[in-house]
């Protein structure tokens, strides 16, 4: 699970398991938003200030700075194609 909050983080949850398994930061307001895609090796998080960034896990465990993709806010159209939801 994925969730987001005021503190800017994207935080990788383990049903189960009483803390976070992973944090991913970047962001610059509040996160908003959080999902998986559908083959579950990337997360996309959009804040609060327009921005969507999108991280690759695998990549993330050996650099958690590493972001995969960064856009603006007028491409929703393609985050939600890219994962799925559309």
């Amino acid at each position: 699970m994925a969730t987001g909050g005021e503190d800017r983080l994207v935080k990788l949850w383990a049903v189960g398991k009483p803390s976070c398994i992973m944090c991913l930061s970047g962001h610059t307001s509040s996160v908003e938003a959080a999902e998986f895609s559908r083959e579950e090796d990337r997360v996309a998080a959009g804040s609060l200030s327009g921005s969507i960034r999108i991280w690759n896990l695998e990549e993330v465990k050996s650099n958690p700075t590493r972001l995969f993709l960064f856009l603006a806010a007028c491409a929703h159209t393609f985050l939600l194609k890219l994962f799925g939801l559309s």
